[in-house]
């Protein structure tokens, strides 16, 4: 028993040594004025599809970024990752089925063909 009792009571020390005060690294006025930021007006909703618009909110995300000391990705320079994005957009599509038209709202078309 006095085992079980000395391997807890070193585990339980172990563990609240190396416990964090989370109010010190996360701070409410920190975190406010990162989310009022990036939700402003201005931001324009950061869409994916229009990068011009995206670039302001992408900008200050990586300062945010390198004002607390993060460093990119080994071998990186940036924070910036460049990547491929398919885009749905908008086409005409006439859907007939035994002559008949179909809706165009009743009608969902899957591809895995590019286009």
């Amino acid at each position: 028993m006095k085992k079980i009792s000395l391997v807890v009571f070193i585990n339980v020390c172990a563990l609240s040594a190396f416990a964090q005060k989370e109010n010190k690294i996360i701070q409410e006025k920190n975190v406010t004025r990162i989310i009022k930021t990036l939700s402003a007006d201005d931001m324009l909703g950061r869409p994916a599809a229009n990068p011009q618009v995206m670039e302001k909110s992408t900008a200050f995300i990586e300062s945010e970024f390198k004002a607390i000391g993060l460093k990119p990705l080994s071998g990186q320079s940036s924070f910036r990752q460049e990547f491929v994005k398919d885009r749905i957009g908008d086409a005409k599509l006439e859907v007939e089925v035994n002559g008949v038209p179909v809706s165009p709202s009743s009608v969902l078309l899957v591809s895995e063909r590019a286009q």
